[in-house]
């Protein structure tokens, strides 16, 4: 049961996998930035 294989979902090519996590990981950066930003200095 577990060996069969998914044929219903379109096998996805690493390099498209890997834009989206760098996409991904660039958008987490942005955010962390942007939240950092948003913290009074430090003295």
């Amino acid at each position: 049961m577990l060996a069969t294989v998914d044929r219903s979902r379109p096998t996805v090519p690493l390099a498209d996998t890997v834009a989206v996590l760098r996409d991904a990981v660039r958008e987490a950066g942005v955010a962390l930035t942007l939240l950092v930003d948003q913290l009074p200095p430090r003295p």
